[in-house]
């Protein structure tokens, strides 16, 4: 294995991003994600997917983004 992705880095990045302003959008948080992420070292491409729990009875609220090389 050449290419080794450090899953505390993606880790520090999303409780860096989830805890840093209060964010109105889904949106604008999951664009701020994809953004960090693809600036790590050997990422070409992300898939980022964000969920509101519990914001209804019935059903779950996500947003899915992906970008960079697929």
């Amino acid at each position: 294995i050449t290419h080794v992705l450090d899953y505390r880095k993606v880790r520090k990045i999303i409780i860096d991003e989830c805890t840093a302003e209060h964010v109105n959008l889904l949106e604008s948080l999951i664009g701020k994600l994809g953004n960090r992420l693809m600036q790590l070292p050997g990422v070409v491409g992300v898939r980022v997917k964000i969920a509101k729990l519990e914001i209804f009875d019935d059903c779950e609220v996500a947003i899915r983004v992906q970008t960079g090389q697929w």
